[in-house]
């Protein structure tokens, strides 16, 4: 079978075509591949941007209220000292005037006794 030599070449001349148009087809897909790829990397960096913010903000909360847990302990514990020193003096107190009512109570024994009303 003998081919013709312009056969041959229109057989070449679409077989070439082909590639092309397949060539074409392949770097249009590359690139939008390489377009979704890049919204995506954009996505993922706007999201990462968010969470970096949101971890600050977390971050700030925390340390302000650190900080008030911290300031209300101290309060605490100042008002338990306070108390510490008020139980002190009232028991002080209290100890004092229970003395003082024992040293009434036995001169007040010894004057009824002296005045023979002790029965």
């Amino acid at each position: 079978m003998t081919t013709n030599p312009v056969d041959r070449m229109d057989r070449i001349e679409t077989a070439i075509e082909n590639l092309v148009d397949a060539n074409i087809a392949s770097l249009e897909r590359m690139a939008l591949l390489e377009e979704v790829r890049e919204s995506d990397r954009q996505e993922s960096n706007e999201r990462l941007t968010r969470i970096e913010q949101i971890v600050e903000s977390n971050n700030r909360f925390l340390e302000s209220f650190s900080r008030s847990v911290q300031t209300f302990s101290d309060t605490v514990t100042n008002l338990a000292q306070t108390q510490n020193g008020i139980i002190a003096t009232s028991n002080s107190d209290r100890q004092e005037s229970n003395i003082q009512l024992g040293r009434i109570q036995r001169k007040v024994d010894a004057i009824a006794q002296h005045l023979g009303l002790d029965e």
